[in-house]
């Protein structure tokens, strides 16, 4: 009995820890606003590889002057996702990116706020708390 319930315990758990948050594939999305909203549950789970597959997707394919929106955020949020791992090459490269192309006020602002950051040696990695 206590191995059945043991063994029962270990499904559930790997069940449960498998399925960090639940997203829809890219293949049922035709919206860039739903897309990036998807990309957003990823990076909220820190799951920020999974969510720069929907960021890159929406700088492929949707990069039109009336998406401009979408496109500025997912190039933020890529770069935003670099930093989280410790990438501040490819973190200052998509901000960078962002402060020379960006219309939207919103990810200017917050790329020259990480810019910053990671200029004066203070990058996620260099942090107490990752």
């Amino acid at each position: 009995m206590f191995k059945k319930t043991l063994f029962s315990s270990f499904l559930l758990l790997v069940f449960f820890g498998c399925s960090s948050v639940n997203v829809r594939p890219l293949s049922e999305l035709s919206d860039p606003r739903l897309i990036f909203e998807e990309g957003l549950k990823l990076v909220s789970a820190k799951e920020y590889n999974m969510a720069m597959d929907y960021f890159n997707f929406i700088l492929t394919n949707y990069s039109q002057p009336e998406n401009e929106k979408y496109y500025s955020w997912a190039l933020y949020e890529t770069g935003f996702c670099f930093y989280m791992l410790g990438d501040d090459k490819q973190a200052l490269d998509h901000f960078n990116l962002v402060l020379g192309s960006a219309k939207t006020r919103g990810p200017r602002n917050l790329a020259s706020l990480l810019k910053d950051k990671i200029s004066r040696g203070n990058g996620y990695k260099n942090t107490s708390y990752n």
